[in-house]
């Protein structure tokens, strides 16, 4: 007697790695000649950078660099600004084989730095980075999707899922005229944040829209205030997506790398030039059966299963949430020059009330004292984001986030800083279950000869194709003969089991 087993192709979900790397930071910040030397250090940070993220088919190679600015005060109380860039490499290890469309997620925070004079042009920069790099991609299994043959009976799942169609990525420059109120001095820093907003699938494209958000930090050419100017940078780009089509759907970012002000001749207006590294994941939806048991009547079934995860989309979203920070200042007198903040990427966390978004905030708030010296001060905050109810669910998040805007304020010898954050996240059930990989025949039954009648007492939530497979016997011959249904018992039951042919 011949089987017919007719399998297909899985793709099971994974996060084929998830790891932290720490950088050390160990290099030197030159003044250069056309500004003017350091008096007072205000604060120094440190800003990743990743130029590509290349995967082959068992490493991932990142590489880029950490930016690092410092802030500081001249001997007439001005801010200046000068910066260093430390090249950085790391590399991962991936599985050998049965890795589909690999995508990497390199991202990181400052663990502590520290900064010294050693003269008025020449300083010292030692410190920590930590670096997080996640690569989701798909692993490849063969399943039985069927299986027939003489007194063989199966057990299978309906999975409406989705399986990854294609990763792209690509780097675009976009541009947009800046006007002043007061005219700057000089440009202090240039912070961007960005967004993918819309994404529309094509035959083999995606149309990605979306801002870079730029904040401008400059000194005014009149009075030598720290002023912020914010400006949206448009993009509409195309990207190749082989496999892609209108039914697919598809969870993009976008990462600034870079961002420059080049002024017109006449100085009236100015030109803010914007770099960011786009990258799109495209998923296609998938509907799959798949064996999950199987028994035969005749013949001993040797089966090989393993467990392979599923995913299923729930969301996809573009939210905004606000995170405040609070903190004592150094003294009441002190004024509120400036702030700024990063919002990290968050994760998935599961509550009392349901599961969540959360990340954090790093806000860096200035102030001046009565003297004229200009400290930060530093806090982190948290942001939430709610996305359902509790319950057993298993979820799965992709996100990203960006910072929209900041503001500071001083009450008595309190500071407070509200951070509007958006939140890029695609959001996704997880199904765990164990699945027919291989089925071959193994030797013939013996039949039951010993006894004229079996009765089984089942319990309540018992399956009938359980007892049928125990007994080797039919479950539709078995519901027939105790007048129940094939699947789950709703009640205790004393079940006849049919004899053998």
């Amino acid at each position: 007697m011949e089987w017919k087993t007719y399998k297909d192709s899985a793709a099971a979900a994974a996060a084929v790695c998830d790891v932290k790397s720490e950088l050390p930071v160990e290099t030197e910040i030159l003044i250069p000649d056309y500004l003017p030397p350091v008096f007072k250090v205000v604060k120094c940070f440190a800003d990743l950078v990743v130029v590509q993220a290349v995967t082959t088919a068992a490493r991932l190679t990142a590489e880029g660099y950490l930016r690092v600015s410092l802030w500081y005060q001249t001997e007439d109380g001005q801010l200046c600004t000068a910066e260093t860039k430390m090249p950085f490499s790391r590399q991962a290890e991936l599985p050998a084989e049965g890795v589909l469309h690999p995508d990497a997620v390199v991202t990181g925070e400052t663990e502590y730095i520290n900064c010294r004079a050693v003269n008025e042009r020449r300083l010292e920069v030692r410190g920590a980075f930590a670096v997080y790099i996640t690569v989701y991609a798909e692993e490849e299994t063969e399943v039985i999707t069927a299986l027939e043959g003489d007194g063989v009976y199966r057990r299978s799942a309906e999975i409406s899922c989705e399986r990854c169609a294609a990763v792209s990525e690509k780097l675009i420059t976009a541009e947009e005229d800046v006007t002043f109120d007061i005219p700057p001095e000089a440009v202090l820093s240039i912070d961007c944040a960005g967004m993918v907003e819309e994404a529309k699938l094509l035959s083999g494209k995606a149309v990605l829209k979306g801002t870079v958000y730029a904040r401008i930090t400059y000194r005014g050419a009149d009075s030598g205030a720290l002023l912020s100017a914010e400006k949206s940078v448009p993009f509409r780009e195309i990207l190749d997506a082989p496999g892609a089509d209108e039914s697919c759907s598809c969870f993009a970012v976008a990462q600034p790398s870079g961002a420059s002000l080049a002024a017109a001749a006449d100085e009236s207006s100015y030109t803010l030039s914007v770099t960011a590294s786009l990258k799109a994941r495209v998923y296609r939806p998938v509907q799959l059966t798949c064996v999950t048991d199987a028994f035969c009547t005749t013949h001993e079934m040797e089966l090989t299963s393993r467990e392979v995860t599923f995913e299923e989309p729930e969301d996809m979203f573009v939210r905004q949430t606000e995170a405040v920070a609070s903190g004592k200042l150094p003294d009441a007198s002190v004024k509120i020059v400036g702030a700024f903040a990063q919002a990290l990427v968050p994760e998935l966390a599961e509550t009392e009330t349901g599961s969540c978004l959360r990340g954090r905030c790093l806000v860096h708030i200035l102030c001046r004292n009565e003297r004229g010296e200009i400290d930060c001060l530093d806090k982190a905050c948290e942001y939430t984001l709610p996305l359902s109810a509790a319950g057993e669910t298993q979820r799965s998040v992709r996100a990203w986030a960006c910072v929209r805007s900041v503001s500071a304020r001083k009450a008595g010898d309190e500071a407070s800083a509200a951070v509007l954050v958006e939140v890029s996240a695609r959001v996704a059930r997880r199904r765990r279950m164990q699945v027919l990989t291989q089925a071959a025949q193994g030797e013939e039954l013996r039949r039951r000869t010993d006894a004229a009648v079996v009765v089984c007492y089942a319990d309540k939530g018992e399956d009938v194709f359980d007892v049928a497979k125990h007994y080797a016997s039919s479950p539709e011959a078995i519901a027939a003969a105790n007048d129940v249904g094939e699947g789950v018992l709703d009640a205790p039951a004393r079940l006849l089991i049919p004899p053998q042919a």
